[in-house]
Parts: structure tokens; C-alpha cells; sequence
């Protein structure tokens, strides 16, 4: 299966179908990743849209904690377990210092443009934006329709 990367936030949509997409480090794809990004594909099928993944490189981790940063996959293995989830489009940002000074809302809205969102799923407590001002709110204030997916539990324990 192949998947479509983009590597650009400030151009314009890759084309005027609109998108359900989540956003993460994804530095490891763990079930509860999984969970989550199928959930974005499902939803995406059965509205005849596309799913989309955005995702950073080098993780955002790396920028404010290099000494605690691991990384779990490399970026090959990333893109290609998104694309054995199902997963149609990849925005894979850099991640660096102009984009962690983005504020929370210029983000949202320059992610609207250019996915044509139309809904959102995201994992319990999602922050993101310069100081990690941006929540679900954010993103419905971009009419993107921001949702929480419950953590997935094993044995009673929430996974991440």
C-alpha cells in the first residue's frame, strides 16, 4: 500500500477533498496510536474522505529534551506503518524553532487550509501550538470537528 507525503503546512491543499486526520509525535506506532489512527481511517472511509496523519520530524521531544529523546522507529519504518493502517496522506512536518514559536491558532488555521479538515481524533489531554495553548477548542474554533478518542485500556491501565 502507498502513502502520499507532504512536507509543506503553509501550501495550499493537495486538493479541495476534505480530510479527518490526527496529529502526533507517533515516535512509536503502540496500540494506542493504533487505535486512534484507525479510528481516522474508518471514519474517513465511510464519509469518502481522506485520512490524514500529521506528524513531525525530528519529534518535538528532540527539540525541547534532546537528552531524553529515543527514538522508537525510524522515519521509514513510521511511514510505513501508516501506511499498512490504512492511512491515505502524511503531513510531515519539521519540526523546529519557527514551528514551535507557531502560535496555537495560526497553526490550526494554516492545518485547516492546508488539509481541508473536516473532523479530528485525538488521544486524551492533546496540547499543542507554542507553549501547548492549542486543545480540541482550537481546532473547533477553525471548524475543524475536534474529537477525543477514550484511552484504550489494558487490564484496567490506560495506554498511552
Amino acid at each position: 500500500m502507498s502513502i502520499c507525503v507532504h512536507r509543506h503546512l503553509q501550501r495550499p491543499a493537495a486538493s479541495e477533498r476534505g480530510s479527518i486526520l490526527t496529529m502526533g509525535a507517533f515516535d512509536g506506532l503502540h496500540r494506542g496510536h493504533q487505535a486512534l489512527i484507525k479510528q481516522v481511517v474508518a471514519q474517513a472511509s465511510e464519509s469518502g474522505l481522506r485520512s490524514v496523519v500529521v506528524t513531525f520530524t525530528p519529534p518535538p521531544r528532540a527539540l525541547f529534551q534532546p537528552a531524553q529523546t529515543l527514538q522508537l522507529m525510524s522515519l521509514h519504518d513510521r511511514l510505513a506503518g501508516l501506511a499498512e493502517l490504512g492511512v491515505d496522506q502524511v503531513l510531515l512536518l519539521r519540526f523546529n524553532h519557527a514551528l514551535a514559536r507557531m502560535s496555537a491558532a495560526d497553526f490550526a488555521t494554516a492545518l485547516k487550509a492546508r488539509t481541508n479538515a473536516q473532523s479530528a481524533w485525538f488521544g486524551p489531554g492533546f496540547r499543542f501550538g507554542r507553549e501547548r495553548a492549542g486543545d480540541l477548542q482550537t481546532l473547533r474554533d477553525c471548524a475543524i470537528d475536534a474529537h477525543e478518542l477514550s484511552p484504550l485500556l489494558d487490564q484496567g491501565e490506560a495506554i498511552s
